[in-house]
């Protein structure tokens, strides 16, 4: 508390709530956890087929404080459902242009250790290869959308917002943003995204000419990163056809670096 907040309201000697036959509650913030136990990020990944070596993350934890209904349930329940979605399509015979990896993070709340132990681990690799971040965390909770970030990403955000209808009524997300005079607010620091944007976009490696941008929605957040200075060298494009092997869509000359996945 600030020293110029003290005794603003004068002749107070203490403050408390009640009568006199009240009981008294001496509250005590203890923290006495000692004993130290492992976490694990669950990670999954689909293989590009024109670029594998450039990653895009989607990602959330699954720690809560309390039940987690919302933080981190929902974003929970929303990234499973993409990952369903994703994984049909895979069966389908689709396969994206970069990688995607999906993480569930462990040990969010606990200062954001799983996401930060990722990325300082594999922080050279994601430096070079990482395109974009994507954090779905407190994904639904009440009736107002809400965004922040970089004003580049606003046009983005706004035609996508275009294109979904609210749940209640008949109008879009953009018409029901704009009339309750939302607008693109500035990135705060609470959730996994934090070491991608810290250790990677403010790192200042990568390429200089390449603009770094940040965008949290929520939902979600996304995070362009650096170019790679260079891409490992693949063969030739092709979008592969249904029922092919995702290992041997696209075989790289020379495999992907990627950050050891398992126990942090």
């Amino acid at each position: 508390m600030p020293d110029n907040w003290q005794g603003g309201v004068p002749d107070i000697g203490e403050w408390w709530t009640g009568d006199a036959s009240s009981p008294i509650v001496h509250l005590m913030n203890l923290q006495d956890e000692v004993e130290r136990q492992p976490i694990r990020n669950v990670i999954g990944r689909i293989m590009g087929y024109e670029s594998p070596e450039k990653i895009v993350y989607a990602g959330n934890h699954r720690d809560a404080w309390c039940f987690g209904a919302v933080d981190p349930g929902s974003g929970t329940a929303v990234m499973l459902e993409v990952v369903r979605v994703f994984g049909e399509l895979v069966r389908r015979g689709w396969r994206p242009r970069r990688t995607i990896v999906f993480a569930s993070w462990d040990a969010e709340e606990y200062n954001l250790i799983g996401s930060t132990e990722h990325v300082e681990e594999g922080i050279d690799v994601l430096r070079q290869h990482a395109v974009a971040y994507l954090n779905v965390d407190s994904a639904v909770s009440g009736k107002q959308f809400r965004a922040s970030g970089n004003p580049v990403f606003e046009k983005a955000l706004t035609d996508t917002l275009g294109r979904v209808m609210m749940p209640e009524g008949n109008e879009t997300a953009l018409a029901h943003w704009t009339k309750a005079g939302s607008k693109l607010e500035g990135l705060g620091a609470g959730s996994d995204y934090v070491a991608f944007q810290g250790e990677i976009i403010h790192s200042g490696v990568g390429n200089p000419d390449q603009p770094r941008q940040i965008l949290q929605a929520q939902p979600p957040s996304i995070l362009p990163l650096p170019a790679p200075k260079q891409a490992i060298p693949t063969t030739p494009a092709k979008n592969p056809s249904p029922g092919s092997n995702p290992s041997s869509i696209h075989p790289t000359t020379t495999k992907p670096p990627w950050p050891r996945y398992g126990p942090c």
